[in-house]
């Protein structure tokens, strides 16, 4: 007697893609030996190993159940190759032979004649994801199989299907750039850490800014991750996407590594906050930057969830098509055939650029404006509380207001030498005063020279810090890679002219005495 349990997930889901069903049965020649037969019957993705065969196909599990009370339940299975593009399913015996690491079914075939029919090994598991152009190129699938319970009580209550998601990308490498990226900051630390060493043993504190050689680069970094994107055909961006658009529309959750998108948008966001910086001739703290895509990436699906209806519905209606993608189209005929229906891994058309800029408009929108807050209220509050005017000791009287300009528009040697105007330094960088006066002459400070990245080499070479691991390679080899061009420096002043380094211009002694001073 079969019977049909109606609060069954798939049935009220109406997902084709399982059926269960209970036979109640009893032996002949004992009537009170009494058995449930639970059947589990699903379509999933096959794969023969070493004959290179794939498909769909479907796989029967049997287990028979007379006692609840039993601690061990055995299962059986037949699969059947091809199904559900076949006429009838043409069922085999199978034995199971564990799991893989990538969460799909082993089975052997067990032949009706050995003589004539070879051992091969099945490996099924019902596949959930997308990929761009080839599975094995560029992929998230999730390989799902369903527990075999030893609890009768489970077996016959429970369904449970746990797998593990194997993530593709063979383009995954462009992301490398960030590994250069951290080269060349922890690099800039290490002389910022030798700069603050060597102020110490002067008997001076000077902590510089942390950053400062990161907003240098800003603008070469955020076009870098721009063109790995285009490499990368936006792989990482859409899967980030549909991960938050996923948990929006409360599908099946998508496993993904955020971490690489995370570092992208970081790179994209910085570089148009100082973008931002210069067009407004303002600077906007680091940490102040950072932490507000930090607060606006950990809340991005929330974000996405308070979006205005219609793109937030937009967005539903397009990760409900996508999730619902990998189900395979049938002609007329099959329904008639059989009553499953194929559910595997889908291709992507390519990048949806629309899905993408609706599902990261909210988190960058906001992030942004609150930059633009940032501006704003600096610039508010130099109108209303403007900067104190220092007074140079010279002879000639001046009021406040003309001695003040007189001196911004004089540029100071070390400004003229490297074309570095200190108080046009704007941007991601920490505000800082950009020259010292004293006995009426105009200096740049330290911090202004350092933020413009340049150092001083033993109090007597001013050298771009982007030109330092130049000049140790350089030095290493004996061999002069490219032109690179420093300043004598002589006490306090610069000399106009820029000569060009060879190896044994500067030596190791002038390069581990790293150190800033005030110059003319």
């Amino acid at each position: 007697m079969p019977i049909v349990d109606c609060t069954f997930t798939p049935i009220v889901h109406e997902d084709d893609t399982f059926s269960r069903i209970f036979y109640l049965i009893r032996r002949k020649d004992n009537p009170e030996d009494v058995y449930i037969v639970t059947a589990s019957l699903s379509t999933q993705s096959y794969e023969i190993i070493g004959l290179y065969q794939e498909g769909a196909a479907a796989i029967l599990s049997f287990s028979f159940i007379n006692d609840t009370r039993a601690t061990n339940v055995s299962h059986f299975f037949a699969i059947a190759l091809g199904y559900p593009y076949t006429d009838l399913p043409n069922f085999e015996v199978y034995q199971h032979a564990g799991e893989t690491s990538d969460g799909k079914l082993r089975f052997f075939h067990v032949p009706i004649n050995a003589s004539l029919d070879s051992e091969k090994e099945v490996q099924t598991a019902m596949r959930r994801g997308f990929y761009l152009k080839e599975a094995n190129a560029q992929s998230n699938i999730k390989n799902m199989h369903y527990e075999l319970a030893d609890d009768p009580i489970t077996v016959m209550s429970v369904w449970d299907w746990r797998g593990s998601t194997v993530l593709r990308d063979s383009w995954a490498w462009v992301h490398c750039i960030h590994i250069l990226f951290a080269i060349s900051t922890v690099f800039n630390l290490l002389i910022l850490f030798l700069l603050i060493a060597r102020n110490l043993m002067c008997g001076r504190i000077w902590i510089g800014d942390a950053f400062a050689s990161v907003s240098n680069t800003l603008s070469y970094r955020g076009a870098l991750v721009l063109i790995s994107w285009y490499f990368n055909e936006y792989w990482s961006l859409l899967e980030l996407c549909f991960a938050a658009q996923y948990e929006v529309a409360s599908i099946q959750p998508i496993i993904m590594y955020p971490e690489i998108s995370h570092a992208d948008f970081l790179t994209l966001y910085l570089c148009s906050v100082d973008i931002l910086g210069y067009i407004c001739k303002e600077r906007i703290d680091p940490a102040f930057a950072i932490l507000v895509f930090e607060c606006g990436f950990q809340l991005r699906v929330d974000l996405s969830s308070s979006m205005p209806g219609p793109v937030k519905q937009y967005l539903t209606n397009v990760v409900n098509t996508n999730f619902a993608g990998g189900m395979a189209l049938i002609n007329t005929i099959l329904p008639e055939v059989t009553p499953l229906r194929f559910w595997d891994a889908h291709r992507l058309s390519g990048p949806d650029f629309s899905f993408i800029l609706a599902s990261v408009s909210p988190n960058q929108c906001i992030t942004f404006t609150c930059a633009v807050g940032y501006i704003i209220a600096r610039k508010l509050y130099r109108r209303y509380h403007p900067v104190e005017v220092r007074r140079a000791r010279v002879a000639t009287y001046q009021s406040g207001t003309e001695e003040t300009l007189s001196q911004k528009r004089t540029l100071t040697l070390f400004e003229i030498a490297t074309g570095a105007e200190l108080q046009n330094r704007f941007g991601v960088i920490s505000d800082y005063d950009n020259f010292v006066y004293f006995k009426g002459l105009k200096f740049a400070s330290a911090d202004g020279i350092y933020c413009n990245g340049f150092v001083i080499a033993n109090g007597k070479f001013l050298i771009a810090t982007e030109d330092i691991a130049v000049i140790i390679v350089m030095k290493l080899l004996n061999v002069r890679l490219r032109n690179v061009y420093t300043y004598e420096v002589d006490g306090s002043k610069l000399k106009q002219t820029a000569q060009l380094v060879y190896p044994k211009t500067i030596s190791w002694t002038d390069l581990r005495r790293l150190n800033l001073s005030i110059l003319l």
